[in-house]
């Protein structure tokens, strides 16, 4: 079973030599790794390709974009780069464990599995090399449910199977973050499996792109909420293999009520127009997003004044 690494990278120089030593020291080496940069104004080019040369990393690849494209769109175009029977992502920024490949790929012998996700170890201050890899029996499977809308790994954690991604490429469009695409489509055929285990560091820092920067970032953007609905009822309608579909379409026609309920309430929000949400409280990743709806719609609307 061959194995790759991507990674994107941007603006990078700042924590990037340490995730490349975690990818050269990993138990089981990768037959490649790809690396794209977005078109970096700081060193980070110069680091990789020294980082390649000094090590004479012959299975490595380069590339620099022309254009800047968005961390997106280069993660696409990674994961059509590589060729190999699995594929792992990787961030800038993060440690690996140096065990991460030689436990995740034998998973992968299991034909269900099409998308493993490992556990992180967040660390916002007071770094540490320490890992805390708890112990899991086997994978766990994650079940499609009212919760699809929110994946509950990045993309740092993955490993996918090639021909999967291949499958279900038809439903990509650039503007999906490529992690919550592939988290939700392996979540609707069932083949979205965890292991229990602490395999990379994520660094959490001003620059990371999933930190949310000014308000408006906070502010539920329902046309895209609506689209993840229509593409993945489109999916269902398209792909045979898919289980349960009659049940797998009512929990997504639901959200689209909530989004559309949300919609109502953030263009005039009241009291009342809030308690129409709680019939579809179980679609909020947890509690405290329930509770901050009520905030996001009356900023929502202050916004809009504007």
């Amino acid at each position: 079973m061959t194995t790759s690494i991507i990674l994107s990278t941007y603006n990078g120089e700042r924590f990037l030599k340490e995730q490349l030593d975690s990818i050269r020291n990993q138990t089981l080496q990768p037959d490649s790794v790809i690396i794209s940069d977005d078109c970096s104004t700081d060193s980070t080019a110069k680091i990789i390709k020294n980082y390649i040369k000094d090590f004479n990393l012959n299975n490595w690849t380069f590339i620099q974009n022309e254009t800047n494209q968005g961390w997106k769109i280069n993660f696409h175009k990674l994961l059509h780069a590589a060729n190999t029977d699995i594929i792992y992502l990787c961030d800038q920024d993060d440690i690996w464990h140096p065990k991460k490949l030689e436990i995740m790929t034998p998973y992968f012998e299991n034909p269900s599995i099409n998308l493993l996700c490992c556990n992180q170890k967040i660390e916002k201050s007071n770094f540490s090399f320490d890992f805390y890899t708890e112990n899991s029996a086997a994978p766990v499977q994650m079940k499609f449910s009212n919760k699809f809308f929110w994946p509950t790994r990045p993309g740092c954690t993955y490993a996918i199977r090639k021909s999967y991604f291949e499958s279900i490429e038809n439903w990509w469009k650039d503007y999906l973050p490529h992690d919550a695409f592939l988290f939700r489509n392996a979540m609707l055929d069932d083949s979205l499996y965890f292991i229990h285990k602490d395999l990379i560091i994520r660094r959490i820092h001003e620059e990371n792109t999933s930190i949310a920067k000014g308000q408006k970032r906070f502010l539920v953007n329902t046309n895209y909420y609506f689209d993840v609905c229509n593409l993945l009822l489109d999916c269902i309608s398209k792909d045979s293999s898919i289980a349960d579909k009659k049940k797998k379409i009512s929990i997504i026609n639901k959200g689209r009520q909530w989004i559309k309920t949300r919609e109502q309430y953030y263009a005039k929000p009241s009291i009342f127009k809030f308690l129409k949400l709680i019939k579809f409280y179980n679609y909020y990743i947890r509690f405290r997003a329930f509770v901050k709806e009520i905030f996001i719609g009356y900023t929502y609307k202050k916004l809009n004044k504007r």
